[in-house]
């Protein structure tokens, strides 16, 4: 190989908005615009762009949000 990149930026972490419950403190995944898929993914200034987002579930729900990083990683299928 060359060197070259296959296909977009290195995954060096994933990121994502979460909402605290404020009953028992757990976390879950701050739901996407369209409530499909979860605010995460590995390119943090697009995590950053979804601020507004994120303040207006914050404001809505009365709940903690913040943005969050998970590092470790571990390998659970490899595909040859």
């Amino acid at each position: 190989m060359s060197g070259t990149p296959t296909y977009g930026k290195k995954i060096e972490a994933i990121y994502a908005w979460e909402i605290l419950e404020p009953d028992d403190g757990s976390s879950r995944p701050v739901p996407g615009i369209a409530g499909f898929h979860p605010m995460m993914g590995a390119d943090l200034d697009r995590l950053r762009s979804y601020r507004v987002y994120a303040e207006h579930i914050r404001q809505a729900t009365g709940c903690r949000v913040r943005l969050v990083r998970f590092v470790p990683h571990e390998v659970l299928e490899d595909l040859p």
